[in-house]
């Protein structure tokens, strides 16, 4: 997954140096809540982060959180969100919003590839409407995500054909080996052609093909998670304990990877988690 977020902060960079606003806009908006490697890869490409306090009950960035980060930096064009334990707002919204005021959204989706956009009210219609459907979005294979075949890998959804090969030439090296002839050039032999800066993220083809077989079972891994998050947020009832609050509402259109649960005062931490294995037993 964090290479991945590699390669989509590179054709960040190239979009922006074709458009000839790079370095002038080479500001990018992140969760304050984020895994370090969505913000490394950016900054190590020279891009200047800002960062975006989170207000959503389920520790997101909301809308009105971007609405207000982008009214007081006028400059940023560039979002990266967060599906940080799987959970999101209203990507789709956002996604609207940012296109008029001219910024890119993008979005680190590896704790949920088949996270559905909050504003989806079918609950079992959700997978023809997930985030990855609205957003160039990367996401990551691994044991304790929705798909693993064996190996981490890193995917990234894209929105079009075009995307999709500019990232295929990306992962090797940047060469046109494969490709469509509109980006190969003539005089040179194509199995040393080259035609953007690349990396070498080659994985086997065996293990995607693997990685793709696991997609089938991926629904039902998505329905399960979904129902034990709930069973879970039924029966640890806030009530219960004192001074928590269990940070997501019931029945929203997430899969997610954990339920967080926020302590209001951190001294009270060690006891509470006696007190949530004792209830847990």
């Amino acid at each position: 997954g964090s290479a991945a977020n590699e390669l989509i902060a590179l054709r960040r960079k190239w979009e922006l140096e074709q458009e000839g606003n790079w370095p002038k806009n080479n500001k990018v908006a992140f969760a304050a809540n984020s895994w370090i490697s969505n913000c490394s890869v950016w900054i190590n490409l020279g891009f200047e982060p800002v960062f975006i306090d989170p207000t959503g009950s389920n520790l997101c960035v909301t809308l009105k959180d971007i609405e207000k980060t982008l009214d007081k930096n006028p400059d940023v064009k560039t979002i990266f969100y967060t599906s940080l334990l799987g959970h999101t707002e209203s990507i789709q919204e956002m996604m609207i919003h940012c296109e008029y005021r001219g910024v890119k959204l993008l979005m680190d989706n590896c704790e949920s590839s088949f996270t559905g956009d909050s504003v989806v009210e079918d609950y079992y219609n959700m997978y023809n409407k997930n985030v990855n459907n609205f957003v160039t979005s990367s996401t990551s294979c691994y044991f304790s995500h929705l798909t693993s075949p064996n190996q981490e890998l890193g995917l990234i959804f894209c929105q079009t054909k075009e995307e999709s090969e500019w990232y295929r030439m990306s992962r090797n090296h940047g060469m046109t080996r494969g490709m469509p002839d509109k980006y190969k050039n003539s005089k040179v032999h194509e199995d040393f052609d080259f035609y953007l800066m690349g990396s070498n993220y080659r994985t086997s083809n065996l293990i995607c093909y693997m990685a793709l077989l696991d997609f089938d079972r991926a629904l039902k891994f998505s329905e399960e998670r979904w129902i034990l998050s709930h069973s879970f947020y039924f029966n640890l009832d806030a009530k219960k304990f004192e001074n928590i609050v269990l940070s997501c509402k019931p029945f929203q259109k997430i899969i997610p990877l954990a339920l967080p649960i926020v302590v209001r005062e951190s001294a009270n931490r060690p006891d509470l988690m006696n007190k949530i294995k004792g209830y847990l037993k």
